[in-house]
């Protein structure tokens, strides 16, 4: 009986390592993501800001 529930523990602990390397997975490609959504973001602020001063300008042969 002791034996069984020893074997139980080590089953226990062996996939409680499992799940915690992909939880470190999971939350570097979670990184990786946030990442390149604000890098997206980033460049829409941009590509707007100098589309609304060019437009201000009236200098649209840049925009296209």
């Amino acid at each position: 009986m002791v034996s069984r529930k020893q074997t139980d523990i080590n089953c226990y602990i062996n996939r409680l390592k499992v799940m915690q390397k992909e939880l470190s997975c999971v939350k570097s490609e979670s990184e990786a993501i946030h990442l390149k959504l604000n890098s997206y973001f980033n460049s829409s602020y941009v590509l707007d800001h100098i589309i609304d001063v060019q437009n201000e300008k009236k200098d649209v042969t840049c925009i296209g």
